[in-house]
């Protein structure tokens, strides 16, 4: 994850404008970008810090515009980078692993030297006396990934477990 800063605008109603405007635009951005996904800037995990709030411009003729620049914890996966996600689940042909909303497919072709075996309850890969099963925090690298539906599908490769 990273810290980056972002620039929005923010439309408020008539009924927002009150003595908490300030409180009332920092409300409505993490409303609607905290959690959020978009291609550009990844996910936006958390909201850190708001840095300026201009404008107030009316637009349409009733509602004010403002400009808000924030400093946020985005998450971006691109093709190389390594993350540290939780095993979510386990199956013949690989895992499924997420960190926050990012959702993570490893292909059994990707699990080298690991092999896939089930107990009482619960599914695993187990090499060399190391086994991974759900809840299992490992590491990955994204080899492929697609933006759809305002969220990120990615292909990892195993690291290693953590």
């Amino acid at each position: 994850m990273e810290e980056k800063r972002l620039t929005r605008n923010i439309l408020l109603q008539s009924d927002q404008l009150d003595g908490n405007l300030f409180e009332n635009i920092k409300k409505k951005v993490m409303s609607e970008y905290e959690g959020k996904c978009s291609k550009n800037d990844g996910y936006i995990v958390k909201i850190l810090e708001f840095l300026t709030i201009s404008g107030g411009k009316i637009v349409n003729g009733c509602a004010p515009l403002f400009t808000v620049d924030f400093k946020a914890q985005i998450l971006k996966p691109e093709k190389g980078k390594i993350i540290k996600c939780k095993t979510q689940m386990i199956y013949n042909h690989g895992i499924f692993a997420g960190f926050n909303d990012l959702k993570i497919i490893i292909p059994k072709s990707f699990l080298h030297d690991y092999s896939f075996g089930t107990g009482k309850e619960d599914s695993f890969y187990m090499k060399k006396g190391e086994k991974i099963c759900v809840g299992d925090d490992i590491e990955i690298k994204i080899t492929d990934l697609q933006y759809e539906k305002k969220n990120f599908s990615c292909v990892g490769k195993l690291i290693n477990k953590l």
